[in-house]
């Protein structure tokens, strides 16, 4: 565990004094309490909120007068009844059995178990995003609470603030999408030092924010059961809630109007157009082009000097003199010549501030889609929907969308088209998303977003997608957009920055996430086993889009993983070479991957790449290969098509 179970130190505090301004209200159908707090007129944060879950006690006057706190900061707040009408006393005597209470309640047919708990924090995250409008949703969990604010990043909640934790398990916080702020206590057998570091290593692996705060002399449950007569545990309590609202600010008003700051400055390229100097002989368009000019001056200059060092040694030869001091002369030559040119000749497109350059400030910035692949040009002459149509292809021979479908009208296939059908789950594991693209027009086809334009009228999948990058700037860009778009809030898409080639080096809370995607999963290293009814009913893919021939030292361990550790099918796009390639291109083929950053040996012969998956578990009458080269379009290596 990430923190040790309940134990009587959490019922144990003061009550505080104050009168709740809020009001006590009924949610999910009429059958659950709540306790809603309503932020003063003009002080409201538009659509932002917050979903209070609370320690054992459950709705009583610290909760709401902690709720009313967070809602005279600006925002909407929800206290669930967590217990079924069924909270503990404060101050319970010391051989109150917690553990029996929790399994059974007060009555003993009441248990305040996970499967009893999730359904009525399920119902509070409806009730703030339905009934009240909350688009942006933290979740505030004090001891008992945190547990089900860490669970429930997948269910809705945007941002968490746990203080003095107990009952999470380390995989619970292992799993969490979103920004999770900790405030913990010196004393605190719940979540002792020992827990905290662990907690902190498993944070630190999920890639998400995180922040932990430990607070000096106070015990379990300073946060909101701290004797407000102590000015110790007073100004505690107090920092502890500043940390869970300036958190708040950050995570759900800042981030999400300027998220990750990915377009800070959009267009350096054109830089050279948009600042000129009006009033001068020469705009800065005109300054960069002399300093560039006279950048290639120095390649000649610096032969001159080695030159004349030369000139003074005995040990070289004359002509060898002779033929480094006539370089060194014609490339100065040739480079002032270039400059008089440049500055003397006709204005062109490049020199002119008047000519068309200005047409770089007519492009929308930030673009609207980042798409980055080879795309598939059959029908279309536009990059982002060439790069829509490769995915679709390679989704079409994965038997997951009909060959029938189209752009604007994408049909799952008869695996997923009725209620009798074999599969009613996809799980992806995407190896290199670029900046986000094909993740959210994965969550439109299959996701169940309503508002997509791609999705016909189709069956509610149990659609679940990981994805990796190895790049830190796409990881945040495509996180930034999923964020804008809401996509995290349906709960299918996890993006993490990991080298998608080496399994071996992924984050446990990486690990984790895929694990989630195909149920039990063991250990990578070992061989996979699932639940025979899981299997049956969730299709799981790995899903690498013109990607895998950038895989270092080769694309044999993701396929070993794929097969033996997840029991997963593969669609990709890939480059693969022409059996009848001659010597010569091959060797300009690995230069030329080399240059463009890939293993020299990427790329194979189709009987090398079906050998490859052979080797890696999967059976060769189930490897199947279309060619897709456009033949007028082809890459060619001196006259061969690959």
């Amino acid at each position: 565990m990430a923190s040790n179970p309940p134990g009587h130190c959490c019922t144990l505090g003061h009550l505080h004094s104050g009168d709740p301004k809020g009001k006590m209200i009924k949610i999910g159908g009429g059958k659950i309490d709540a306790y809603l707090a309503t932020p003063p007129e003009g002080k409201a944060k538009k659509d932002t909120g917050i979903l209070f879950c609370p320690d054992v006690i459950g709705i009583w006057q610290n909760s709401k007068l902690m709720a009313d706190l967070y809602a005279e900061h600006g925002y909407l707040t929800l206290i669930v009844d967590e217990f079924n009408g069924d909270p503990l006393s404060l101050n319970r005597p010391k051989g109150f059995d917690m553990f029996k209470w929790l399994k059974e309640g007060s009555t003993g047919d009441n248990p305040h178990t996970a499967e009893k708990v999730d359904p009525i924090i399920l119902a509070g995250i409806k009730a703030m995003k339905e009934d009240y409008g909350i688009k942006k949703l933290g979740g505030v969990g004090y001891c008992f609470g945190a547990k089900y604010v860490v669970r429930h990043y997948k269910n809705g909640i945007d941002a968490g603030y746990a203080a003095h934790p107990s009952f999470v398990e380390e995989d619970e916080l292992a799993a969490i999408t979103g920004p999770l702020s900790i405030a913990a206590a010196e004393t605190d057998s719940i979540f002792p030092s020992e827990k905290r570091h662990k907690s902190e290593e498993i944070l630190k692996d999920t890639g998400m924010p995180y922040q932990i705060n430990l607070y000096s002399s106070v015990a379990h449950g300073f946060s909101v059961r701290g004797n407000m007569e102590n000015k110790v545990e007073k100004w505690a309590k107090e920092q502890a809630f500043l940390q869970a609202i300036s958190w708040f600010d950050w995570h759900l008003v800042l981030v999400p109007c300027k998220p990750f700051h990915c377009w800070h400055h959009p267009h350096p390229e054109l830089d050279n157009y948009i600042h000129t100097t009006p009033n001068s002989e020469f705009g800065i368009i005109e300054m960069v082009s002399i300093c560039r000019e006279l950048l290639n001056i120095v390649p000649g200059l610096l032969l001159a000097w080695s030159s004349a060092l030369v000139l003074q040694s005995p040990h070289w030869k004359a002509f060898a003199v002779v033929v480094l001091h006539l370089s060194a002369i014609a490339f100065s030559v040739l480079a002032v010549a270039r400059w008089i040119r440049n500055k003397y000749a006709t204005p062109t497109a490049h020199t002119d501030i008047y000519s068309l350059a200005h047409a770089r400030l007519n492009i929308k910035m930030p673009p609207e889609t980042m798409w980055m692949n080879m795309g598939y040009w059959e029908k279309t002459n536009d990059f982002p929907a060439a790069c829509e149509a490769l995915l679709l292809e390679v989704l079409k021979d994965a038997g997951l969308l009909s060959t029938d479908s189209v752009p604007g009208a994408l049909l799952p296939s008869q695996l997923f088209s009725n209620n009798d059908s074999l599969y009613s789950g996809l799980s992806v594991l995407d190896l290199g998303f670029g900046c986000g693209d094909q993740s959210l027009f994965l969550d439109k086809i299959f996701g169940g977003d309503s508002s997509a334009s791609h999705r016909a009228e189709t069956p509610q999948l149990d659609f679940n997608y990981v994805g990796l990058t190895l790049n830190k700037s796409q990881h945040a860009h495509a996180e930034s957009r999923a964020v804008e778009l809401e996509a995290f809030q349906r709960g299918h898409l996890r993006l993490f920055q990991e080298d998608a080639a080496k399994p071996e080096t992924w984050g446990r809370g990486t690990v984790n996430s895929i694990r989630n995607l195909v149920g039990d999963t063991p250990d990578p290293s070992q061989p996979k086993t699932r639940d025979a009814t899981r299997k049956k009913q969730t299709q799981t893919w790995i899903l690498a889009l013109d990607t895998l021939y950038h895989f270092a030292p080769c694309r044999l361990p993701i396929f070993k993983y794929s097969r033996q550790a997840l029991d997963a099918s593969v669609m990709a796009f890939d480059l693969i070479l022409s059996p009848d390639i001659s010597f010569k291109s091959r060797c300009i083929l690995k230069i030329v991957a080399m240059m463009a950053g890939c293993p020299a040996d990427a790329f194979k012969t189709e009987k090398d790449y079906r050998d490859t998956l052979v080797r890696a578990g999967y059976k060769a009458e189930d490897v199947h290969l279309r060619d897709v080269t456009e033949r007028d379009g082809a890459i060619e290596v001196s006259g061969e098509n690959i």
